[in-house]
């Protein structure tokens, strides 16, 4: 649920926004995956409801809006292949709606994704909490993106997350508003004991990851790959955590598989690269 968005990169025009690319992972991981989020009456609107289409996603709650234009971001990357944005507002996913088939939709999911970005406007913002009120369970990871990026927002969407999936960046400015030590154990502790989180999850880029499940602590190492972009291997690594979760593996094997794909995808060009199942075992 949020942002639906084009990356412009250097090398090209790429499909993108957090939610849209982990709904794409996740199809690719073998589950049934829908966006909820709003893109212009535009060419790049209609293109992108083709594209998010070809890549098996649901689009059922992919509304189109009559004036505002389509989400785009313009990416630049550096020299170790991370990526920094600059988006254009208003568009299609500031005007996000809670209407009654995308609640019955939250409501019948396994699980909701969420960050923070849609959040940026009142009328967005009031609908993901809707759709989150009304959800079984949801997954919440903020994706911090300047400016949109403070304390208030970012705290909003912890309460009784299923999963919360932080980078080390964002768990440094998580642990420094809540006036903890810069220690992931004692943030594990705080977001379990004070917010019902059950579980966390720190992404640490070539240091692996960890994974605590209600307190047990599990940590996977990076698969070393040839780093061509970061757009999107977060989100694959968020959508096949999610799912191999869902499908009931054991913790250590679920993030060991996430991390295994946002290897593959970072080592390809765009956020939704092409790649079978047979080429992450591989």
């Amino acid at each position: 649920m949020g942002e639906v968005l084009w990356d412009v990169l250097p090398d090209g025009r790429f499909l993108g926004g957090a939610p849209l690319n982990v709904a794409a992972h996740a199809v690719k991981a073998g589950a049934h995956a829908a966006v909820f989020s709003t893109v212009g009456n535009d060419e790049l609107g209609t293109d992108a409801i083709a594209a998010a289409r070809s890549h098996g996603v649901d689009v059922a709650h992919l509304a189109t809006h009559p004036s505002f234009p389509t989400g785009q971001t313009i990416a630049t990357l550096g020299p170790d292949g991370s990526a920094s944005y600059r988006f254009n507002e208003p568009c299609g996913w500031d005007a996000l709606a809670a209407t009654p088939p995308a609640l019955a939709a939250a409501t019948a999911a396994d699980v909701v994704v969420h960050g923070t970005l849609a959040r940026r406007g009142e009328q967005s913002r009031a609908a993901l909490d809707a759709l989150v009120q009304a959800a079984r369970a949801h997954v919440y990871d903020p994706n911090l993106r300047l400016p949109h990026d403070d304390a208030a927002t970012a705290l909003a969407g912890l309460p009784g997350a299923w999963l919360v999936k932080l980078n080390e960046e964002e768990a440094t400015r998580f642990c420094g508003w809540l006036g903890l030590p810069e220690d992931d154990t004692a943030l594990e502790r705080w977001l379990r004991e004070e917010r019902g989180v059950a579980r966390l999850c720190i992404t640490r880029g070539g240091n692996g990851a960890s994974l605590w499940v209600n307190g047990a602590h599990h940590h996977g190492a990076a698969v070393p790959v040839t780093v061509v972009d970061t757009v999107g291997a977060g989100d694959s690594f968020l959508a096949m955590l999610t799912v191999s979760l869902l499908a009931g593996l054991p913790p250590q094997a679920a993030v060991d598989r996430a991390l295994r794909v946002g290897a593959l995808v970072a080592s390809r060009p765009g956020a939704i690269p092409a790649y079978t199942l047979a080429e992450l075992q591989a």
